[in-house]
């Protein structure tokens, strides 16, 4: 597929071979979903199974959490939490399941979704390298998702995500996301076996699984995204789920649908993401969805790094007015340690995206400073080129906007987010410095 030039119209989805732009940016309930281990005895730790930040040349630059801060951070107690050693470790009430097929996803003949489960499809997509996704979701019957913080939702106990990885038109992997007592989430990858009738749980993750490409995540990976996050499910929320069109499949979850069946504490508002300018709503919309768990404003990231590109229900008015506008054209960030030949002086450069460190990361794989580190061997095409129309569109910005958004501080991000991040100009580069993992 040839990308479209700057110059020329914007294309339409259908002109690009797909039925809807998200079909290219493609989904998920989150950028990875964290493998907490079993008790022993177990088969799990096999040597075959390797943590997969080990086998990254980047590996070195992430920063995991600690054993303390999984349990602070509201996935299980301190205990529950492994080092990527292999041992199996401690976890509250009985063990995770260690077969897909235990987990309430499917009926016995593993196609079939149980009674309970439903489907849905975010608006924007984690990009896990062309992988085909499906998801789906489990919700108590009776119990009401907490939305009186529309942009950070909390979810019942007994809230089940899903997500699935095909490859050619095979599983390869299923993700679960599961919502226990005392704000415990359960989290466990399981790879498809090759007959396709169960799945194992793998959560010391596994490279090239299945003898593809893809990487099932092990912990360490996982949780470097979802700790980040209030309540630790990514993308089923008002800004994901408020779709154009309401899906075809009747049993599938939207924001009005869950609004229209009482699923929610309080009613959404209404939500239009920039219907007159297609290139920045979707450009806006993957970094929400592949950079915007870790950087926004209750992410320990925001004490580090002055830029927050997580969208917000109450600034969606105008591109200009989002947090990802204010906090990024324009700003200033030093990538001398990590940047491509030396520094790249802002973070959006409005008409240059080679000058652009966002850009410059975000279009590139293997290097240290690229994003995100996790969960994708070679960057999405069509946003690349998407970006980069994007960030060209931004050579004349109002007049007004250079001097006042021209601080050293990023002042953009703490004027406009309300988010009591670190905006004290102390680390002002955009970017976390020690590589960690920023982007998810």
């Amino acid at each position: 597929m040839s990308p479209p030039s700057a110059a020329s119209t914007f294309p339409s989805p259908r002109s690009l071979g797909i039925e809807s732009l998200s079909a290219l940016l493609l989904s998920g309930c989150g950028v990875v979903i964290a493998c907490t281990e079993v008790r022993p005895p177990s088969p799990l730790a096999a040597p075959a199974q390797v943590s997969v930040a080990e086998n990254r040349a980047d590996a070195g630059s992430l920063s995991q959490p600690t054993p303390d801060e999984v349990g602070d951070a509201g996935v299980g107690p301190a205990e529950a939490a492994d080092t990527g050693t292999g041992a199996a470790a401690t976890v509250p009430d009985e063990g995770i399941p260690t077969r897909l097929s235990e987990t309430g996803l499917f009926e016995a003949d593993m196609q079939t979704l149980a009674a309970g489960v439903r489907p849905y499809q975010p608006r924007f997509s984690l990009w896990s390298d062309g992988a085909d996704k499906r998801r789906w979701v489990f919700l108590p019957e009776g119990a009401q998702i907490d939305t009186s913080s529309m942009d950070y939702w909390s979810y019942p106990e007994g809230t089940r995500l899903y997500k699935e990885f095909s490859v050619n038109g095979v599983r390869v992997e299923t993700r679960l996301l599961q919502r226990r007592a005392n704000g415990v989430w359960w989290m466990m990858s399981y790879q498809w076996r090759d007959d396709q009738s169960d799945a194992d749980a793998v959560p010391n993750g596994v490279i090239n699984a299945s003898g593809t490409q893809h990487d099932i995540p092990s912990r360490e990976d996982c949780n470097t995204c979802h700790l980040r996050m209030p309540d630790k499910a990514l993308g089923f929320s008002a800004i994901q789920l408020a779709q154009e069109v309401e899906p075809e499949d009747p049993t599938a979850w939207s924001l009005a649908r869950l609004q229209a069946e009482g699923k929610l504490t309080q009613a959404p508002p209404e939500i239009q993401l920039f219907p007159e300018n297609q290139l920045a709503r979707e450009v806006l919309g993957y970094l929400h969805a592949n950079c915007g768990h870790c950087h926004q404003p209750r992410s320990d990231v925001s004490s580090r790094v002055s830029m927050s590109l997580w969208l917000r229900t109450d600034a969606l008015g105008s591109v200009e007015e989002t947090p990802t506008y204010l906090s990024a054209v324009g700003q200033r960030v030093n990538l001398s340690l990590f940047g491509p030949q030396g520094e790249v002086p802002l973070l959006i450069a409005p008409g240059s995206p080679e000058g652009s460190a966002l850009f410059v990361r975000a279009s590139s794989r293997g290097e240290a400073y690229s994003m995100p580190p996790l969960s994708s061997k070679q960057a999405d095409p069509v946003i690349t080129e998407f970006m980069r129309q994007w960030i060209e569109s931004l050579a004349e910005p109002p007049a007004d906007e250079g001097s006042e958004d021209d601080g050293a501080d990023n002042a953009g991000t703490g004027g406009s987010d309300d988010d009591g991040s670190d905006d004290d100009g102390s680390d002002d580069d955009g970017f976390d410095d020690d590589g960690s993992d920023d982007d998810g």
